[in-house]
């Protein structure tokens, strides 16, 4: 089964059947295996060559990437209706390297207000010396939303209930607003995983989580 036939059922089914559909090593066993390990090994040295060289498919220190880290990727981007998934150590970390991968100095950032304080920090304190400028907004109001946009606007960021006042962005809306002005909305669905909202499926161009809340869901690792 390819994974375009796997979006075809139903979330649940989904899930049962991605930790097969995923499995790098096919034993098919619908609890994955951790892999605990930095390196790996190769059957010689054309084969090592090959993978560090983007020849070939493989893996070659883990943090460039995991069959685990790769399998839970790819579950939530499955789950989300994505193209593909990217593992983090953090949900800062996922907010972070997807917003430097976007934009340069000189560009700027719209973000709703009300967000989360580790994201509004690191907006203001860190991502604002690289030249990059933020401007906030309320999210609900989506004339304000419109009239902060400009041209050097790259990323328009909200979440889908604001923290910490649980105030409701109009993903829908705003997908129309950032399509129409040529930029990407970038959605922190960390308190509205999937089933409840599928950013995606409602126009957002990047969802993101802190996996450690909901996602995890029992308070023990944390990831984004």
């Amino acid at each position: 089964m390819t994974t375009e036939e796997l979006r075809k059922f139903g979330i649940g089914t989904q899930l049962v059947r991605a930790t097969v559909q995923f499995d790098c090593m096919n034993v098919r066993s619908h609890i994955p295996p951790l892999f605990q390990t930095v390196n790996v090994d190769y059957r010689d040295v054309d084969e090592g060559m090959a993978v560090f060289l983007g020849e070939k498919e493989g893996y070659s220190y883990t943090r460039d990437g995991n069959p685990t880290s790769d399998m839970f990727a790819n579950l939530v981007a499955l789950i989300e209706g994505g193209e593909v998934g990217i593992a983090a150590a953090s949900g800062m970390a996922a907010i972070s390297s997807a917003i430097l991968a976007l934009v340069r100095p000189g560009d700027e950032i719209v973000s709703s207000t009300n967000i989360y304080g580790g994201t509004r920090n690191w907006l203001v304190s860190q991502l604002a010396e690289f030249g990059v400028a933020i401007r906030f907004v309320d999210i609900t109001d989506l004339d304000a939303v419109e009239n902060a946009l400009s041209r050097k606007t790259k990323i328009l960021y909200t979440e889908v209930l604001g923290s910490p006042n649980l105030s409701v962005a109009d993903i829908k809306a705003l997908a129309a607003l950032a399509g129409n002005a040529g930029i990407l909305l970038m959605v922190d669905s960390t308190f509205t995983p999937p089933p409840i909202i599928r950013p995606l499926k409602l126009g957002a161009d990047i969802v993101v989580h802190s996996t450690t809340k909901y996602i995890n869901g029992h308070g023990d690792a944390i990831g984004g």
